[in-house]
């Protein structure tokens, strides 16, 4: 479907510009598709177009979604700011998100994130920590969320909110 609407547009006399590439990977991000990701990749190159953060935050968030966290972190090298990395993967670019709408591949890929950032010297803040814990606590997941929890209190500072943690509280008094 993608390729027959971009030859469309080319026949049309679209010319291709970045956006247009990344809304195209962007699509097969959101499935996990990281190898037609970087073919996409390969044909904006080809145009003579540079890659921009969302090019590489789709790529990473492809690999990560498929579970190819070898790969997603060979990526990450191409990024300036893992918090943008963080904010796309929570929202997908949306502007009004909430954490119900995380899938459990999603928070699995999210929960890669936070946990391998440190070896880059990244870190997130504790809030990022936070939401990512309640989204695996509420998903039933304890043992990933107790591995947030560990690197969150390894590499956050200052200590998180009493509200935040009330609320991880609440969650688990409900399970």
């Amino acid at each position: 479907v993608i390729d027959g609407i971009w030859q469309r547009m080319q026949k049309r006399s679209f010319p291709p510009d970045i956006y247009n590439y990344t809304s195209i990977v962007g699509t097969l991000a959101k499935s996990g598709d990281a190898k037609r990701c970087i073919e996409w990749l390969q044909r904006l190159q080809a145009d003579g177009l540079k890659p921009d953060e969302k090019i590489h935050c789709n790529i990473i968030y492809a690999y990560a979604k498929s579970g190819t966290f070898s790969e997603a972190t060979h990526w990450l090298k191409h990024v300036n700011d893992f918090r943008s990395v963080i904010d796309f993967f929570c929202t997908h670019g949306k502007d009004n998100f909430s954490l119900e709408d995380l899938s459990s591949r999603d928070c699995t890929a999210i929960s890669w994130l936070l946990i391998t950032m440190p070896v880059y010297s990244q870190y997130a803040t504790c809030i990022d920590y936070v939401s990512c814990i309640i989204t695996n606590l509420s998903a039933g997941k304890t043992n990933r969320a107790t591995t947030l929890w560990d690197v969150m209190h390894k590499y956050c500072s200052p200590p998180c909110d009493t509200s935040s943690l009330e609320n991880m509280l609440c969650i688990l008094a409900r399970k």
